[in-house]
């Protein structure tokens, strides 16, 4: 009588799944069966490669965001996933950022950059930069904490300076950076402390030419 194999399961066609099935097999050899079920009508999941003009586009995973010292973009570069399009020049963020940004508020008015805006922003900065190199204060969460430091920051501008409208404003720019802040490190709801396990590899990021499920033989 032959010995059933031990059979693994293992549930979804993307990116991980597969890796996982990809090491189970290779570990596991002719000890146990592995099957992937998918419930969609193709593989990858999120990873959708597209041709548009004469370039290959993911519709879903679409970069590996840093490049110097980041073990994704290694891991992408080893398998393929980069490509030589362009001589590997990366696609995003090519024209870099402007030395000064452009801020409009509601109705129009222009945002002074060198008495509201940028002053806003390097509190943010400074503040994003203290709460990563664990010299926060205070507790809570990071959304939190930023709008400590601006309700002190207001606190000590001297008395009849600027008022209620300059305040509203200062509010809201504060709110359009963590709004960007959120969508790295999920700002909103995310405590000091592990705010500063987060960490932003330099230099731009690198997009994906080539699908990445290339390789992956299950």
């Amino acid at each position: 009588m032959v010995a059933k194999k031990p059979r693994v399961v293992v549930v979804g066609a993307g990116i991980s799944c597969l890796t996982a099935a990809h090491r189970l097999c290779g570990a596991g050899g002719d000890k146990f069966e592995v099957a992937v079920v998918e419930a969609g009508d193709r593989v990858d999941c999120r990873i959708l490669t597209s041709e548009f003009a004469g370039h290959r586009v993911e519709m879903g995973a679409t970069w590996v965001q840093g490049v110097v010292g980041s073990p994704v973009y290694a891991l992408a570069r080893d398998a393929g996933a980069i490509g030589e399009e362009g001589g590997g020049l990366p696609y995003e963020r090519m024209d870099g950022f402007p030395d000064r940004v452009l801020t409009v508020a509601e109705g129009g008015e222009v945002v002074d950059a060198d008495t509201v805006a940028g002053p806003i922003e390097e509190l943010y900065r400074g503040m994003i930069e203290a709460a990563r190199d664990g010299e926060a204060g205070g507790g809570g969460g990071v959304e939190e904490y930023l709008r400590r430091g601006l309700r002190a920051y207001q606190a000590a501008r001297s008395a009849g300076g600027g008022g209620k409208e300059l305040e509203e404003v200062e509010e809201a720019l504060l709110a359009m950076h963590i709004n960007l802040e959120r969508t790295d490190t999920s700002a909103d709801d995310l405590d000091l402390t592990t705010e500063g396990e987060y960490r932003d590899f330099p230099n731009p990021e690198q997009a994906f030419v080539v699908s990445l499920i290339n390789g992956f033989h299950i």
